[in-house]
């Protein structure tokens, strides 16, 4: 395993200020790693057929939870973006680390909505060491 503690450091700064933060990139590019190096309260992995299940209401699944809850591979399920921004804006102690593979599409659209003004292609912002771009962002 890399380490790697400047992005590390750079995904908490960015978690302390946005409700949703998310690390984009291509497939085995350290992604889950470097998520799983951060404490979080509720995970959900879209490649995992009792968490997609889970899922499958997602309202109810993740209303009633709290702290930061991380969900991977969210690019198999573009229809949570919506409720994402419905649930930072109507529950305060929810934070969303998310996931996805590549830095195109619905995820990047919805993620980079609003992001920091250093932000690199597509509202993102390179994590070099692993490839990966790491975006943030107030949905809404």
């Amino acid at each position: 395993m890399i380490d790697r503690p400047t992005d590390q450091a750079a995904i908490l700064d960015l978690m302390a200020a946005f409700p949703v933060t998310g690390i984009l990139g291509p497939r085995q590019s350290g992604k889950t790693t470097l998520a799983r190096e951060i404490a979080a309260d509720h995970v959900f992995d879209l490649e995992n057929p009792r968490d997609a299940a889970m899922l499958a209401e997602p309202q109810l699944a993740l209303e009633a939870l709290s702290g930061l809850i991380v969900i991977d591979e969210i690019q198999r399920k573009p229809d949570l973006f919506p409720l994402l921004r419905y649930l930072v804006d109507t529950h305060r102690d929810q934070r969303y680390l998310i996931l996805g593979s590549a830095c195109t599409g619905a995820v990047a659209a919805c993620a980079a909505r609003r992001t920091s003004p250093a932000a690199s292609p597509a509202g993102c912002r390179s994590a070099a060491s692993a490839g990966s771009w790491v975006v943030n962002g107030k949905f809404g």
